[in-house]
């Protein structure tokens, strides 16, 4: 039997942000599909700047960040990474952990750990930094209205590979 699939692509109901390989001024890049990689603005690999422990932490922040735009509270961070230690411990691990965090965002301007609803939370300026994941998500959310361009990005991103194929947690 030969199979033809047809797509119908609908027109735009509300206005997407066109989503290019390049549309900005990128001052850095994170991408989570085909392996994590932390790039700055002069394509320098800043990934190997963290730990285990940081990039593991980084990644439940900008996951929980970008997927439900509310980060999470400190204490489950610490009932996520620090189980094991006292209340008083595991504040003083989180405080440490938080400020690597924010010496490696130095290297990359318009990213930032805030704290501001009482959940820690990564914010970021999507036009200055590209994140695949984001961009994924803002696809994938918009699914029944994406033209070709945004299929093609989609497409593209997951070509890379499969989603943090590099890490096991």
């Amino acid at each position: 039997m030969d199979f033809k699939e047809t797509v119908q692509i609908e027109p735009l109901n509300e206005p997407i942000p066109t989503i290019t390989k390049e549309p900005y001024i990128i001052n850095g890049k994170i991408l989570l599909f085909g392996g994590f990689q932390f790039l700055n603005a002069h394509g320098i690999d800043l990934t190997n700047q963290f730990t285990p422990l940081l990039k593991e932490m980084f990644l439940y922040l900008l996951l929980h960040s970008v997927k439900w735009n509310k980060g999470v509270n400190s204490s489950q961070l610490n009932e996520m990474f620090w189980f094991d230690k006292t209340t008083n411990s595991a504040r003083n691990n989180r405080s440490v952990n938080i400020t690597k965090l924010k010496t490696i965002f130095e290297q990359m301007p318009a990213i930032q750990i805030t704290k501001d609803t009482g959940n820690w939370k990564i914010v970021f300026d999507p036009s200055q930094i590209a994140i695949d994941y984001f961009e994924f998500q803002k696809l994938t959310n918009a699914k029944k209205s994406l033209n070709v361009e945004q299929i093609n990005v989609l497409t593209e991103i997951v070509n890379r590979g499969g989603f943090l194929s590099n890490l096991e947690y």
